[in-house]
């Protein structure tokens, strides 16, 4: 069954919520040699059931230019899970990027009411 107009575009947009913003990171790396990034800090950690989640702020800074200020941030929310025991398989879940440090949040747990019922 062909796709919709209306489906193409909503997962289109989609998309590029997903990959815009690695796509300008590089941008912004690749547009003169001073561009620098670097690792400041994790800014948070969580465990989302098996899954740990951790958010990792990094500096990107260089010349300042008509498309970019001398420095911005960027966030990566970084997922592990270890199905072996012998340490984590760590990924890049999503990046975000322009980003306001300590604004990002963690997904919420739901409350357990001690019966093992989540609300």
């Amino acid at each position: 069954m062909e796709k919709t107009r209306t489906a193409k575009k909503k997962e289109a947009a989609m998309e590029e919520m997903r990959t815009g913003p690695l796509r300008n990171l590089k941008k912004r790396l690749d547009s003169s040699k001073d561009q620098e990034i670097h690792f400041v800090r994790l800014e948070n950690e969580s465990r989302d059931g098996l899954t740990l989640v951790a958010l990792a702020l990094f500096e990107v800074h260089g010349r300042e230019s008509k498309d970019f200020p001398q420095e911005e941030y960027a966030l990566a929310v970084l997922k592990g899970t270890s199905e072996s025991g012998k340490g984590y398989e760590w990924w890049v879940d999503e990046i975000m990027y322009p980003y306001k440090p300590a604004t990002a949040t963690l997904p919420e747990k739901p409350v357990d009411d001690g019966h093992g019922h989540a609300h």
